[in-house]
């Protein structure tokens, strides 16, 4: 006789004892992935592709829930729905991971040498470059992982150099004189987004006046500002002995004081 009892359900769902199974069989049928069919209108997005050292955060979910939506929802249409995935190589972020585990390993890039560098990065990003790939499908994201590329793939990157050409001997770009977010450790410059800005309280200077009026030793104060650590020039204290000397010999005594602020209007 045949026992037509029904399994006891789980008390609670595990996510991770059926989602897993249920992907898997997705990539197994391939149902992700497309080629190409003129029969059929094409609709195709590429992923904007996150940093190898990233993880999974509330920013991807945001940007790629839609995406994936979108995807399945032209792939029911009957059209030749696609979604490319790739991965960012994020070289200052990358570098500074590297350069942490040499650390700890009593190392530097520069002891290592350039080429002996640039192979430990590649066995990092195969250690540890897939890890947001495998949180991006316990998500349940769909793309076509088969078409996954990475930024610094050989034909991918040859393409991006050449582009860069073309533009720039077309005068569509350029370069030039900027400020920048300059890293004295690294080397290298950094973009707004790896910048950590801090806010310090302004510092009064002071400095003895001993050398032009020793008698009188009057305090000259240069006012030392965070935010224009640019310039070199310190401001003058109205105090300041050889200040009024100066404006004395220039202009007579009297009136020097009334010229010297008429001069600076």
């Amino acid at each position: 006789m045949t026992d037509l009892r029904r399994p006891e359900l789980m008390k609670n769902y595990e996510p991770a004892a059926v989602e897993p199974r249920i992907y898997a069989q997705w990539l197994a049928a391939g149902v992700f992935h497309e080629e190409p069919d003129p029969a059929r209108p094409p609709f195709i997005i590429s992923m904007p592709p996150p940093n190898i050292t990233g993880r999974a955060h509330i920013g991807h979910g945001s940007t790629y829930t839609p995406m994936d939506s979108l995807t399945r929802y032209h792939r029911m249409l009957g059209e030749n729905a696609n979604w490319i995935p790739g991965q960012d190589h994020a070289a200052i972020a990358t570098e500074s991971v590297v350069v942490r585990e040499l650390a700890r390993e009593g190392r530097t890039r520069e002891s290592l040498g350039r080429e002996a560098f640039i192979a430990r990065v590649w066995e990092w990003r195969a250690q540890y470059g897939g890890i947001i790939d495998e949180q991006f499908k316990a998500l349940g994201f769909g793309p076509d992982w088969e078409r996954e590329r990475f930024t610094l793939d050989p034909g991918l990157s040859a393409a991006v150099i050449r582009v860069f050409i073309d533009l720039y001997e077309d005068g569509l770009i350029y370069r030039g004189t900027r400020l920048v977010n300059w890293d004295p450790k690294a080397q290298s410059t950094l973009s707004d987004a790896g910048r950590r800005d801090r806010d310090d309280a302004a510092r009064n200077d002071v400095r003895r006046c001993r050398r032009r009026c020793p008698s009188r030793r009057r305090a000259v104060r240069w006012a030392h500002r965070p935010q224009r650590d640019f310039t070199a020039r310190p401001a003058r204290h109205s105090g300041d002995c050889r200040h009024r000397r100066r404006a004395q010999f220039r202009h007579g005594r009297g009136e020097g004081d009334a010229r010297a602020r008429r001069n600076r209007l």
